[in-house]
């Protein structure tokens, strides 16, 4: 809101009263002692009283003049002060504006205005310290480490998980990130959040001997949102990554020791099996049974070794690798475990160069396919599209299967789940789709599905080579 200019009159006044009380009396002795000392010099009184009135009162009134007109000049400083207080003063609460309207005196209403505003002042400073004290206090309390940058790199706050969890002194922090951080994939997120405005992730980051799960968030430096900075938060996972590679250690470990006594069971059962024709027909069928409980139990400590490693393994060989040729092996392999079961295929591959572990897609490709012919009832129809979206690569698998009912959608990919609880159920282990999200997430890719009484749809997005 514009100010409106004021000129102080009360002040410009009060000074031509106190010019008129000081030119007054100086007027009147000086026309005393001129009257005295031009009298002994001219005879007429009137041509004296002329002489007064016609030149010396012209001259002191001009000189007069001029010192109003100077003052007046100087003091249009002090009318722009007044007008930037009057701004002030609209701000103020309403009965502050009637105490600083009666005050006439404009050196009273700047003193006023003054007193008003280091008050104000001081509030708002105080205000400031206390959400200042506030917002550090919630920064400290929190267990990650937070750091916050400008768009120039230049390091703005930290909080003390910071420098705990890098073993840093306050002292020791240098201006910029890249003192701080060696790693280039930081720097590089970083510089893209800087960049592009958009939040990211960095997981599973070693820097030292310890894991941390980064996220990079734009944050806004001025009101136009024209520049912005990035908060770092650090999450340390380290106890988690350990955690989750005992388990994985132990799984792996279990499963190898007894693999070795159901060997022995699958072996003396089959033993059992080819000489069944001197058992009773009720131990032929204890066999049966023992021998195919065995067989699935060593198909379930398979597949957890081979999850076990998938998990355990931080790297695979990736090479580039022919979509086509891949499940048309596949199909074969489909068609020797079916044997009588018709299964067709639909192929539309747009694309058939991926970059991929091949052994490990391969795998995926053949718990989809298995899965489809498992679980379907009737004649098999297997569709298999490819094509490359932006900078990614879509491949999806559909079957005409009878569907998956929605509650069991949002589980289908945890370890050990099974759509059909049944105890008797001999069609899977709960692990095949477990094992397929794991390689896709080793491929830094997604997996998604999609089902209805029609059939079910898998989509898998794997990044362009």
């Amino acid at each position: 809101m514009p100010y409106k200019l004021s000129y102080p009159w009360f002040y410009f006044y009060r000074i031509v009263k106190i010019s008129l009380f000081g030119l007054l009396p100086t007027v009147l002795i000086s026309f005393i002692i001129l009257r005295q000392g031009l009298g002994k010099h001219i005879d007429n009184p009137a041509l004296l009283d002329e002489i007064y009135l016609y030149e010396v009162l012209p001259i002191i009134a001009l000189f007069y003049g001029i010192f109003l007109y100077l003052f007046y000049r100087a003091t249009h400083p002090l009318a722009r002060l007044l007008g930037k207080i009057q701004k002030f003063q609209n701000e103020l609460p309403f009965e502050k504006q009637l105490n600083q309207n009666y005050r006439q005196d404009e050196w009273a209403q700047i003193e006023d205005a003054f007193n008003s505003a280091d008050k104000t002042l001081g509030e708002q400073l105080q205000e400031i310290k206390e959400e200042n004290n506030k917002n550090m206090a919630i920064l400290e309390s929190i267990n990650d480490g937070i750091l916050a940058i400008d768009p120039f790199e230049t390091i703005l706050f930290f909080n003390s998980n910071f420098t705990n969890a890098f073993k840093l002194k306050k002292y020791q922090i240098t201006p910029k990130l890249w003192h701080v951080f060696e790693e280039d994939s930081i720097l590089s997120k970083t510089k893209s959040v800087l960049s592009t405005g958009k939040p990211n992730r960095l997981e599973e980051i070693k820097i030292g001997e310890r894991f941390y799960d980064l996220t990079f968030t734009p944050l806004q430096m001025n009101k136009y949102n024209d520049r912005h900075g990035v908060l770092i938060v650090i999450h340390d996972i380290t106890d988690f990554k350990l955690t989750e590679q005992m388990r994985v250690d132990f799984v792996a470990n279990v499963s190898h020791e007894i693999r070795t006594p159901i060997t022995s069971i699958m072996g003396y059962s089959q033993l059992l099996k080819e000489n069944e024709e001197k058992c009773s027909e009720e131990i032929r069928m204890f066999i049966d049974k023992i021998l195919s409980n065995t067989e699935r139990m060593m198909s379930l400590f398979n597949q957890l070794l081979n999850l076990s490693v998938i998990e355990s393994k931080p790297e695979f060989d990736f090479k580039n690798v022919n979509l086509e040729n891949l499940i048309y092996r596949v199909a074969d392999d489909i068609n020797t475990n079916y044997p009588n079961r018709k299964v067709d295929y639909n192929f539309q591959l747009e694309v058939t160069d991926l970059f991929v572990h091949e052994r490990l897609f391969e795998q995926v490709c053949a718990n989809l396919f298995d899965n489809a012919c498992k679980y379907s009832t009737s004649d098999v129809l297997l569709t298999v599209t490819s094509k490359k979206l932006d900078d990614s690569i879509i491949i999806t698998v559909s079957d005409n299967g009878p569907g998956i009912s929605s509650q069991h959608l949002g589980r289908i990919f945890e370890r050990f789940y099974r759509v059909d609880h049944s105890r008797e159920s001999k069609r899977g282990t709960g692990l095949g789709l477990s094992i397929v999200k794991h390689i896709i997430n080793k491929h830094k890719g997604s997996i998604k599905v999609e089902s209805s009484d029609k059939g079910t749809t898998f989509t898998i997005t794997l990044p362009a080579p």
